[in-house]
């Protein structure tokens, strides 16, 4: 069941810094695309949240969950870590592959 998707405060953070650090290195048409390829990989965790591709992520807490940019676009390097609440998707992080997602995804990144 489709459910709309918001994001946390610290996850539009991560938006901003992909970009910013994908159009320093790479230029700001490439930058776009990456930006426009994380939001199709969050509509498609809105879709379906507990659908192919997606993981459970226990280790982060109740209803956590994560799911690979790379399932929408290859190759991608970004994770996107979420929770499914009731009326909603929240968008609790966008983080690089190679992050130790527990340590990355604190309490204070859910707004409530």
């Amino acid at each position: 069941m489709r459910k709309p998707i918001r994001f946390a405060d610290r996850a539009e953070r991560d938006v901003r810094d992909i970009a910013r650090w994908t159009q320093e290195r790479f230029g700001t048409q490439q930058a776009d695309r990456y930006v426009r390829h994380i939001k199709a990989a969050t509509r498609r965790v809105g879709e379906d949240p507990q659908g192919l591709g997606t993981r459970i992520r226990d280790e982060l807490g109740p209803n956590k969950r994560s799911f690979h940019v790379s399932h929408v676009l290859r190759p991608a390097r970004h994770l996107i870590v979420f929770e499914v609440r009731q009326n909603e998707i929240l968008i609790l992080r966008i983080l690089h592959e190679r992050m130790d997602v527990a340590s990355q995804v604190a309490p204070e990144d859910d707004p409530g």
